[in-house]
């Protein structure tokens, strides 16, 4: 049964109480040891994230001295204004938050510091604790590591789990089963079998499917050119193709939204979405009291292997006082703010012990057990400089191929000649 805990209180076991305060950073009597110190940090203006830093913040100035002066703008504000500040060299943010297709557009140039030196000196504990793919595919580039991760999710398989038991269904562990299961749904009628987009959000499907069958990194910031798996990629190809048959129309379109809203409006059994969206839009009162939060289940997507993103903080390479900045962005990753943020404003945690307590505590309607799974077989897109013109460029080849404007040869044979491209 699926209800969301997004911000809505958290109820927690009396263990995880006592975990949270014996975990707090805060003394009886602060040191204030950056007394007079501003730190600058521009933040993505996603809730949960700049929610969460905005409370760190506070408990970071009462603690060190340190003010941390925070600018908040969306994600294309954000990523053009911090180009704009390092490409004229105002030095003007210590912090910057990063999305990890950012990493290479900003780590390549020389405009991030490097964490290692850092890293090198905090317990190896506390740094193992860290998710390691998110440690990797939102910090690190070129064998350095820029960032510490914030937040991320990786992609699950939501499904209606009262048509299943009715139908004699278990969640589908291959995209055979998907598509097997999403067709019979289909045939029975009064609901579709499966929602899927189309358009700008197309990429992490078809990336579900050749990564379940087998494919290979997609991330031109991994060593060596990106070779794809031919027989995976087209195979993807064609069970995106086949399973859009049993869509409902209105999800052929570029939002993902349309989909998750057509999956919690009733229209269809099966939806492959991020959590995060999917526990926003719960909230909605025409879908709270529509009674089909209660017959939601969560499962790994078919194959095991899902698309993630996620967001990191970084220390600008030109910070007049890039000390203190690591020691704000490694404050807000410690285990006590990573329990704290995600009661106070639903971030997903990133590390390995939050998601151990949330699972033996009574957390209502948080998907704690598949979000961490899904989170230690994730893989992600493109992370190179050139990440947002790849990204968009497998979007634009894989809608060619589904509105028939190439063969499956075709656009397999167009998206590698692409990527060879970038990687001169």
């Amino acid at each position: 049964m699926l209800k969301p805990n997004r911000r809505l209180p958290v109820i927690l076991s009396t263990a995880a109480l006592i975990l949270v305060l014996t975990l707090s950073p805060a003394t009886a009597t602060p040191a204030r040891q950056y007394e007079g110190v501003t730190l600058n940090a521009l933040i993505v203006s996603d809730s949960p994230v700049e929610d969460c830093i905005r409370l760190v913040a506070d408990d970071f100035a009462y603690e060190t001295g340190a003010l941390v002066r925070i600018t908040s703008k969306d994600a294309t504000a954000l990523h053009q204004e911090a180009m704009t500040a390092f490409v004229g060299g105002t030095g003007g943010y210590d912090i910057i938050s990063l999305a990890d297709t950012w990493l290479g557009a900003f780590a390549d140039p020389g405009y991030l510091a490097s964490l290692n030196g850092y890293l090198g000196d905090e317990d190896p504990e506390d740094i193992d604790d860290i998710l390691p793919r998110a440690m990797r595919l939102y910090g690190q580039w070129n064998g350095q590591q820029f960032a510490l991760p914030i937040t991320g999710e990786a992609m699950l398989l939501f499904y209606r789990e009262d048509i299943f038991a009715q139908m004699g269904f278990s969640p589908p562990e291959t995209w055979s089963d998907f598509e097997n299961i999403a067709a019979q749904i289909d045939a029975a009628g009064g609901i579709r079998g499966a929602a899927l987009n189309h358009g700008s959000q197309v990429l992490p499907l078809w990336a579900n499917r050749y990564w379940g069958l087998g494919g290979s990194p997609l991330d031109l910031g991994q060593p060596g050119p990106v070779r794809l798996n031919p027989a995976a990629a087209t195979e993807a190809l064609d069970r995106l193709r086949s399973a859009q048959r049993f869509s409902p129309p209105n999800t052929r379109n570029p939002e993902a939204i349309e989909a998750a809203l057509s999956f919690l409006s009733g229209e269809a059994a099966m939806v492959e979405m991020w959590p995060d969206l999917i526990a926003a839009l719960s909230f909605d009162s025409e879908i709270e009291n529509s009674g089909i939060l209660d017959h939601i289940a969560v499962a790994q997507v078919p194959g095991g292997m899902p698309y993630s993103r996620g967001w990191g903080l970084g220390v600008s390479a030109e910070s007049l006082n890039p000390d203190i900045a690591y020691d704000f962005i490694h404050y807000v990753t410690t285990p006590y703010y990573d329990l704290e943020c995600f009661m106070d404003s639903g971030k997903n945690p990133i590390r390995i012990s939050t998601y151990q307590e949330l699972s033996e505590s009574e957390i209502e309607g948080f998907w704690a057990e598949p979000l961490f799974e899904a989170m230690d077989n994730a893989n992600t897109g493109s992370r190179a400089p050139q990440a947002d013109a790849i990204n968009t460029m497998f979007n634009d080849i894989i809608n060619g191929f589904l509105e028939g404007r190439a063969s499956v040869e075709e656009a397999v044979n167009q998206i590698q000649t692409k990527l060879d491209s970038f990687a001169k």
